[in-house]
């Protein structure tokens, strides 16, 4: 999906700043540290709004 793509821009460039980083950066230190990043858009029963999850595996801890 192209969200996760280095300098990838959505709608309404001209009135938000960025560079299209911030997802590539977060997937790649998220998949680095063995973890998975996933997202729902639009919201159930929303027309709009995005909501990110993310899980990392905890190492040494207890069961």
């Amino acid at each position: 999906e192209r969200i996760w793509d280095l300098f990838s821009r959505g709608k309404n460039t001209d009135q938000r700043r960025g560079m299209g980083m911030g997802l590539y950066i977060a997937r790649e230190l998220v998949n680095s540290l063995q973890g998975e990043i996933s997202y729902v858009s639009p919201l159930p029963g929303a027309t709009h709004g995005t909501c990110f999850s993310l899980s990392i595996p905890v190492v040494g801890g207890k069961s």
